[in-house]
């Protein structure tokens, strides 16, 4: 699925609008409040060890979808907006054409896992919290 999400040409990857996504890939590491307008600086994060067992703590939400679920909130995210207005011509087949990118990818989806409409499985998002005080202006 990450091909697909996040690739090169012929995905959705050069679709997601930047520099949004990579701010919030980055849970907002790289946004720094201007010290003249802001002071007390402070990052949240709240239990759960990351990924690289770094031990820095991150929000989790998560929740369970199913296979038909995950296939319309896929519906929602700008990069596949963004790439149905660079392919007006591929409908896809809930529309009553012959695909899109998110059938190609739900179809593969489902020929490698062998999930179905109902399949249920996990999913999370990771979150950051930057909290900032106004400073005296």
């Amino acid at each position: 699925m990450r091909k697909y999400v996040y690739g090169g040409p012929g995905s959705l990857g050069p679709y997601w609008e930047e520099p949004g996504r990579s701010i919030v890939v980055s849970l907002y590491r790289d946004i720094h409040p201007p010290t003249a307008l802001f002071h007390d600086e402070t990052r949240h994060f709240f239990p759960r060890d990351n990924e690289s067992g770094d031990g820095e703590q991150i929000v989790k939400l998560a929740g369970t979808m199913t296979f038909e679920t995950m296939y319309l909130y896929a519906k929602t995210w700008s990069s596949y907006h963004g790439w149905r207005q660079a392919f007006p011509d591929r409908k896809s087949r809930e529309a009553g054409g012959d695909g899109d990118i998110l059938d190609e990818m739900f179809d593969e989806l489902k020929e490698v896992t062998g999930w179905n409409e109902t399949y249920e499985f996990d999913v999370e998002w990771k979150s950051g919290i930057l909290l900032a005080r106004k400073g005296d202006i």
